[in-house]
């Protein structure tokens, strides 16, 4: 009977065990990795996106990252490896640490220049294209930033035809390429 409640016992421990989540940790040494949850699933993308002179973007195994910065504006951009599923960021940027919202600024000439995107294909050639607006809105922490390399954390809500994709926990280590 002992070894019954035992063996029981170590069923019960067992059954709560779930497989330990890999998903990465910040850093900012330039790993050039974008991590986050789209509606609670992880997907994480490494590598750099390369573009060959006129023939658009090359994704690598895992598929790909990078990041602008122009003179008020910092940009992320992440590609699966299909080319499919893509996310891209854009913020006012003072090359300082610290938060930004994201969000549409219509007094913006480009409402681009601020704001956030996931897109994924909905059936056949046709892809659900999620975005921020006044009402679906979000934050870039850049916690490192030296001109090489950015790293933070980030999080917004998209919307597509009412539809809400959810984008948490996201991180980025990126270095200029």
């Amino acid at each position: 009977m002992k070894i019954a409640i035992l063996i029981f016992a170590l069923l019960y421990v067992l059954a709560g065990c779930t497989k330990v989540d890999q998903y990465p940790t910040l850093s900012h040494s330039g790993k050039n990795i974008v991590a986050y949850r789209l509606n609670g699933r992880a997907i994480v993308i490494r590598g750099h996106l390369v573009h060959p002179t006129g023939m658009g973007i090359y994704l690598g195994p895992d598929g790909g990252v990078e990041y602008t910065n122009g003179s008020n504006y910092f940009g992320i951009y992440a590609s699966d490896n299909t080319g499919m599923n893509n996310l891209g960021i854009q913020i006012k940027f003072d090359s300082t640490t610290g938060t930004y919202p994201i969000y549409m600024d219509p007094t913006v000439v480009y409402p681009s220049i601020t704001g956030a995107f996931y897109n994924t294909p909905s059936s056949g050639t046709n892809l659900h294209f999620f975005q921020t607006d006044n009402s679906h809105t979000g934050y870039v922490h850049v916690t490192y930033y030296d001109g090489d390399i950015i790293a933070g954390t980030f999080s917004f809500d998209a919307v597509d035809s009412g539809q809400v994709c959810h984008i948490t926990d996201g991180i980025f280590d990126i270095a200029s390429q």
